[in-house]
């Protein structure tokens, strides 16, 4: 067996944003805020990961360049509660020479320089209560990253993405993971 220090040791206390958002305490409160009624038109794109250290106990760096993207999309959940806001639909992947071609490729720059090789995703809201909320809590900038949900499914190493979470800035394990921009469309 192997110990580990644990750096930065202390009394933590995250950000209420369940409160400041007005959600529900119990579980069936939650159910019926998530009961979806169709899909909105309100869009979110968040890079998804990078190469930067992470916040995680041995500071382990993620590797885009290992992780395999679904086919058809994923769950964009809120916050680590396994309620389901809209599912993400595009990836956009900086790797190598793509990098640099972003903004003339897809019509956008990066507002700050990724660490390394990075993963962008962009995601589409459903229509419900629980998206709503989520969607005041982008708005008044209490929801500002996201938190790439991966499981290692093979021998070489490879990371397969299953879902995004939709995180205040006080949880992330990837600080860099954050909201580039978010729009409505009619």
């Amino acid at each position: 067996m192997q110990l580990e220090l644990v750096e930065e040791q202390g009394r933590v206390t995250g950000r209420n944003w369940q409160d400041e958002l007005r959600l529900p305490t119990y579980q069936e409160e939650w159910e019926a805020m998530a009961q979806v009624r169709g899909m909105s038109g309100r869009h979110v794109r968040f890079l998804c990961m990078d190469q930067s250290e992470s916040r995680l106990p041995g500071h382990p760096r993620l590797n885009p360049k290992t992780v395999v993207l679904p086919e058809h999309g994923c769950p964009f959940e809120l916050g680590h509660t396994g309620f389901v806001i809209g599912t993400v639909y595009a990836f956009i992947t900086g790797f190598d020479d793509l990098r640099t071609e972003i903004p003339s490729l897809f019509g956008f720059a990066l507002p700050f320089e990724p660490e390394g090789d990075f993963i962008i995703g962009q995601a589409v809201l459903f229509d419900s209560d629980l998206a709503n909320a989520s969607w005041e809590g982008l708005q008044k900038e209490i929801l500002t990253h996201v938190c790439p949900m991966t499981w290692r499914a093979d021998a070489e190493g490879a990371e397969h993405l299953v879902q995004v979470t939709l995180t205040p800035g006080d949880y992330p394990g990837c600080p860099n993971s954050q909201i580039l921009a978010m729009w409505e469309a009619a």
